[in-house]
């Protein structure tokens, strides 16, 4: 019963502790958590949690999501702009292998790969898997698997789809 009240004291203290920490994300990709301090147009001041306290240039940091930012053209006019989508296509690749030798001699291979672009109102899609298992030598498994995707979206909320899948 005791190490159940220590576990959730435990949780109820990390909770407050990760509520006052900060992250900044630098445009290399490095990361700094802290107790952000101020910030302006040029810098921000960030106190480390090993008692550090750095002003870090502003044109070093990432900006995060997809925040509008208003800005001044030079007619006077105020005119919203959001940040651009950085990548439209997606990919992702899987191998995992398995053998073993002793009384069964075995062998597992088995790929996975998936790809998504996306241009304007257009979506494809491919997605491939392939999997090989031999025991004793023997074939035990052989199947493949072949999958092709579009979208079409003509609003926000809505989208026509057709796919279709060849296995083996």
């Amino acid at each position: 019963m005791k190490i159940y009240l220590y576990l959730i004291c435990l949780m109820g203290i990390a909770q407050f502790v990760a509520a006052d920490v900060q992250t900044l994300h630098f445009s290399n990709g490095d990361r700094l958590s802290g107790q952000i301090l101020e910030r302006s147009a040029t810098h921000v001041t960030i106190v480390t949690s090993f008692g550090q306290q750095l002003q870090v240039p502003s044109e070093l940091l990432e900006t995060q999501g997809d925040k509008s930012k208003e800005i001044e053209v030079t007619s006077e006019e105020i005119v919203a702009a959001s940040k651009a989508k950085q990548r439209s296509w997606d990919a992702h690749v899987e191998l995992n292998s398995t053998f073993s030798r002793g009384n069964t001699d075995s062998s597992l291979l088995n790929i996975q790969a998936d790809y998504r672009l996306e241009r304007n109102r257009h979506r494809y899609d491919v997605d491939f898997s392939s999997l090989r298992e031999e025991k004793d030598g023997n074939s035990v498994k052989e199947q493949d698997r072949l999958i092709l995707g579009y979208n079409y979206l003509y609003s926000d909320r809505w989208f026509f789809a057709l796919n279709s899948t060849i296995e083996q």
